[in-house]
């Protein structure tokens, strides 16, 4: 087939074929919507759909090490809201306490990451039901404890989610960080060969590599707490309140 600098295209597209799908219709949907309305081509609207988005891609992240690994967590929206919480109101409005509300939330999410890891490995609880039990019970934490919003942010954290450096806003910059780490750990990192041995759904396949299967779960749940989801989501949700 043809090639670019002895890659071969065809085999790659062929390999790939959903990865070429997903993102076909995505650049086709964006497409037809820029014949409809022009601005969608416009660099404001790029910009803004990355600030408002940037979040959610966070979030993604952190979820791809868990479909990597052969599984998922339905959890996460749940403890975004109970982090979210945790640290807004840990702050309240006061600069000296933004590391302790830091670390407060993103230790409740990397807790309960470790607990559904240990569940699932260990206890051998079906992803789906260990994942959706955690997400009942985060999210009644956070009903028991809060009535509504609550807490108050610093203008510095404030800057975080609304802020920009140039044109780019910061929480766009923020993404291609989270970004840019997650594709180093899962390209550079050993951590990565024990995730894709996980997908195998193999306890041979994590042994030859020296790595026992629990450590593995744990570690996915907590990579995809600490690359991505509920602490530092939560505390991205907040500086855009």
């Amino acid at each position: 087939g043809p090639t670019i600098s002895g890659f071969d295209i065809k085999k790659a597209v062929k390999n790939n074929t959903g990865v070429f799908t997903v993102y076909g219709s995505v650049l086709i949907t964006f497409f037809l919507a820029g014949l409809v309305e022009p601005d969608v081509f416009s660099v404001e609207n790029i910009l803004t759909i990355l600030h408002h988005m940037a979040s959610l891609g966070v979030v993604a992240i952190g979820q791809t090490f868990c479909i990597l690994s052969g599984t998922f967590d339905l959890s996460v929206g749940s403890v975004i809201s109970l982090s979210n919480l945790l640290f807004s109101g840990t702050l309240y409005g006061r600069a000296q306490m933004l590391l302790p509300a830091l670390l407060l939330a993103v230790g409740v999410s990397v807790v309960i990451g470790l607990i559904n890891g240990l569940l699932i490995a260990k206890a051998r609880i079906n992803p789906f039901v260990t994942t959706l039990a955690m997400m009942a019970m985060a999210q009644g934490a956070a009903l028991m404890y809060y009535t509504g919003p609550y807490g108050k942010i610093t203008p510095a954290v404030k800057w975080l989610g609304y802020g920009k450096i140039g044109p780019i806003p910061v929480p766009a910059l923020l993404l291609a960080f989270f970004f840019a780490l997650g594709l180093i750990v899962l390209t550079k990192a050993r951590f990565a060969l024990h995730v894709y041995a996980q997908a195998q759904r193999s306890e041979n396949s994590a042994h030859a590599i020296g790595h026992p299967c629990y450590l593995l779960c744990d570690g996915r749940h907590n990579r995809h707490l600490l690359l991505g989801s509920h602490g530092h989501r939560g505390s991205l949700l907040r500086c855009r309140c």
